[in-house]
């Protein structure tokens, strides 16, 4: 029992102290810009008052999107057209730009513009083309 405030206060402290920006939950920092991203959900398929201004702060961008059109918080990503062998490279994904390439072949992509999770890409993984995939 006289362990329960010595217990509380480092709780208390460890709260104050709170996690530096690269170590908050979902946020990235892009090393090659010092940029840092984190990622906005939505609870529901309508965005509340409170998660809008959430996303507006981060300079996204409130959107209706997918097949269900449930609005998601759109953001522009740091590393937007770097080059990139696999998606480990991007905040976001690496993706093959322009026109397909074949599957298996080597190439090199480009790190995505957005955070959408919606449309249809190619996906570069460890320097090789991977099949198109439609998300919606």
């Amino acid at each position: 029992m006289k362990a329960l405030p010595l217990i509380s206060a480092i709780c208390i402290f460890a709260a104050c102290t709170g996690p530096t920006p690269a170590e908050r939950p979902g946020e990235t920092v892009d090393a090659s810009t010092n940029a840092t991203y984190q990622r906005v959900t939505f609870e529901g398929r309508e965005a509340t008052e409170m998660e809008i201004a959430a996303c507006e702060a981060v300079g996204g961008e409130v959107q209706k999107a997918g097949l269900l059109g449930a609005e998601h918080c759109i953001q522009s990503l740091p590393d937007d057209g770097k080059v990139c062998t696999d998606s480990s490279d991007c905040v976001g994904r690496c993706m093959v730009s322009g026109e397909s390439v074949e599957v298996g072949a080597e190439t090199v992509g480009q790190c995505a513009a957005t955070d959408n999770p919606f449309g249809c890409f190619q996906l570069v993984k460890d320097g090789v083309a991977d099949g198109m995939l439609c998300v919606d």
